[in-house]
């Protein structure tokens, strides 16, 4: 009886853009005035170098212009770990990325930011920032356990052998992390089996004879 274990996937590359999206909290402006907030049209992409933009976004409070009030970004990738990967000039509002991001670490920062006046008061209600990391084909697939499977002889044809598995660690559900299967080489070289796009190996020809 023959033996076969083919585990060989290809991997489609796509680039997908998304975007940094700001909100405010809900009924803000029922209890402030408007705070703008500039944002870039270029999205963030892992594995892109921005720390020499002078910004990625920039707060600015109505109250800016008493010349009294200081800016500070809070949470994960600002004041907590990984700290300061974004940060805040405290005078202009001006924020920016000091290191070069990677969605497979964190995929979205979920951040606030805080205008205050010098004695520590808020002068405005904490504003939401949501930066999302768009995916880059950065990963391959890696395939699961494999073990060796058998094959009765004369199987007829679309017999299933065995199903190969992988996974990608690119974004769930994107085009990215998406797999498709192929074989590119059988050894013997006779085209005895086929794999559909899920994996799955299938007897091609009804000759397979262990002899």
């Amino acid at each position: 009886m023959s033996r076969v274990s083919f585990p060989v996937c290809v991997l489609f590359l796509f680039v997908l853009q998304a975007v940094a999206v700001v909100r405010t909290h809900p009924g803000d402006n029922l209890v402030r005035k408007r705070r703008e907030w500039i944002l870039p049209p270029k999205p963030l992409k892992e594995n892109v170098d921005y720390t020499h933009l002078e910004s990625i976004a920039k707060i600015r409070s109505d109250y800016e212009s008493n010349g009294n009030i200081q800016y500070s970004l809070e949470g994960v990738g600002a004041n907590k770990y990984p700290f300061h990967v974004f940060v805040v000039d405290s005078k202009t509002g001006l924020i920016r990325v000091t290191k070069v991001l990677d969605r497979e670490f964190i995929d979205t920062y979920n951040l606030s930011g805080v205008a205050t006046f010098p004695d520590g008061k808020e002068a405005e209600k904490k504003i939401d920032i949501r930066i999302k990391v768009v995916d880059e084909n950065d990963n391959s697939p890696v395939f699961g356990v494999t073990k060796p499977t058998e094959v009765d002889e004369l199987s007829p044809v679309g017999t299933s052998v065995m199903k190969i598995t992988a996974t990608d660690a690119d974004e769930p559900g994107n085009k990215n992390s998406q797999i498709t299967y192929s074989i590119v080489n059988q050894n013997p070289s006779d085209d005895m089996f086929y794999m559909n796009n899920d994996g799955t190996i299938y007897v091609k020809k009804p000759f397979l004879d262990r002899e």
